[in-house]
């Protein structure tokens, strides 16, 4: 009996074997945890896959049916050709620019004549 009571530690210390039952049964419990949880991500990933195969299915199915409808709307497509008469033209203005400009010719440093075009009014930049 006292090796029962020592062992189960009624008398202030555990006997080392059950320490050692007692670290066995926590790896074997953590090692079950893990190997869990490893079938359960498995699971999911094939889950996961399982769906984005059928939403690549259904993506392509989507993409067919619009590449369809937009053929189907080019080859609706028909050529008029419409042309203008005297009577469709209707002038409202008619305006005319100028810019004028001043001709200078000068003499540069090696004795050549040159012409340049100068604004006679400053541009202003927008």
């Amino acid at each position: 009996m006292s090796s029962v009571a020592g062992a189960l530690g009624l008398f202030g210390r555990k006997s080392r074997s059950l320490s050692g039952l007692s670290t066995a049964a926590r790896k074997r419990r953590m090692s079950s945890s893990a190997k869990a949880d490893i079938a359960e991500s498995e699971a999911e990933i094939a889950r996961m896959q399982a769906d984005i195969e059928e939403l690549k299915g259904q993506m392509e199915e989507d993409a067919n049916a619009l590449t369809q409808k937009w053929a189907e709307v080019v080859d609706a497509i028909e050529e008029v050709k419409i042309t203008p008469g005297r009577t469709d033209v209707d002038v409202r203005m008619v305006a005319l620019a100028w810019a004028p400009n001043w001709e200078v010719t000068c003499e540069d440093a090696r004795g050549r004549q040159r012409t340049d075009a100068v604004p006679a009014y400053p541009v202003q930049q927008a």
